[in-house]
C-alpha cells in the first residue's frame, strides 16, 4: 500500500499487522478481508488495489472461489463497515469458533487500519487513477 501519496501506512501499522495475521489465514485472506472492508467502504482507491491483486492471482474479485474461513472474514470485513453496532450474536459465534480471542482482536485491529486507509483516502480525495 505503498501508493497512498497522504498516508503513512506504517504509521497506521498496516503492514506489521499484515505480516502477523498472514501466517495462519494466509495472504490471499488477507487481500480478500482488505477488499470486502474497502468494497464495503466505497473506496476507490483501495477496492482498486486489493482488486488487481486478485486479479493477477487469477482471483475473480466479484466470484471469488473461497474457503469457509474466507467466507467468514469477507462477511466480517463488510459487518465492520456496513453496520459495526449491528453484527449478530450468532455472527459472533461463528467468530468464536473459528478464531482465539487474540486472533479476532489481530483481524479486528488490522480491519481498523484498512478502515483508516479508506478514510484518509475518502477525505484527502486521492484519486483512484494514481
Amino acid at each position: 500500500m505503498d501508493f497512498l501519496p497522504l498516508t503513512r501506512t506504517d504509521d497506521l501499522g498496516w503492514h506489521s499487522l499484515r505480516d502477523e495475521i498472514a501466517p495462519w489465514i494466509g495472504e490471499r485472506a488477507v487481500t480478500l478481508f482488505s477488499y470486502a472492508i474497502s468494497h464495503e467502504y466505497g473506496s476507490a482507491v483501495t477496492t482498486r488495489y486489493f482488486r488487481e491483486i486478485l486479479n493477477s492471482a487469477g482471483d475473480d474479485p466479484d466470484h471469488p472461489q473461497v474457503t469457509e474461513t474466507e467466507q467468514l472474514i469477507i462477511d466480517w470485513g463488510r459487518l465492520i463497515v456496513r453496520s459495526p453496532r449491528d453484527i449478530p450474536d450468532a455472527f459472533y459465534t461463528r467468530l468464536e469458533a473459528a478464531f482465539t480471542p487474540e486472533r479476532r482482536l489481530a483481524l479486528l485491529s488490522f480491519a481498523a487500519r484498512v478502515v483508516a486507509i479508506n478514510l484518509v483516502n475518502t477525505v484527502g480525495r486521492i484519486p483512484a487513477d494514481g
